[in-house]
């Protein structure tokens, strides 16, 4: 896995001086139609076959997460939607009005995480970003002018 280095304000603390930290550098992301064509290289399934398996998955994922099921798939994790709340005094003023920042989680499986964590290793990926400016220039570029 590739990182950068990013130079971040304090969000907390905005005199405070910026400091230098990893952060992760994405080569890209695995869409749909490419995931089901690996996925019909290591099964028996057409790419065909894949993309409409990924689809229905899609379906099933939408129609438990709104009936409230949480969908552990072995091997891979746990989604489940969670939110937070706006507190109230009494136990009878709390309804569905106090729910906020409904998101959906996933818990990555405990296997998966070791076997992922064992094998990763980190690259550093380029030039340094400014996290305050385009995050595709680096700051030797913006230096130079280019």
């Amino acid at each position: 896995m590739y990182y950068r280095i990013c130079n971040y304000n304090n969000p907390q603390d905005r005199d405070a001086k910026k400091k230098f930290f990893p952060a992760p550098h994405y080569l890209g992301t695995l869409t749909t139609k490419q995931f089901a064509k690996r996925l019909s290289h290591s099964t028996t399934m057409t790419e065909a076959d894949a993309m409409a398996f990924l689809v229905e998955c899609a379906n099933i994922f939408e129609e438990a997460l709104i009936n409230g099921e949480k969908i552990k798939l072995d091997g891979i994790g746990t989604f489940k939607e969670t939110f937070g709340g706006i507190g109230q005094e009494k136990a009878s003023d709390v309804t569905a009005d106090s729910i906020r920042n409904l998101r959906t989680a996933f818990l990555i499986d405990s296997e998966l995480r070791r076997r992922i964590q064992n094998e990763i290793y980190f690259t550093k990926a380029g030039n340094l970003i400014n996290k305050t400016d385009d995050e595709n220039t680096s700051v030797e570029q913006r230096e130079k002018g280019d």
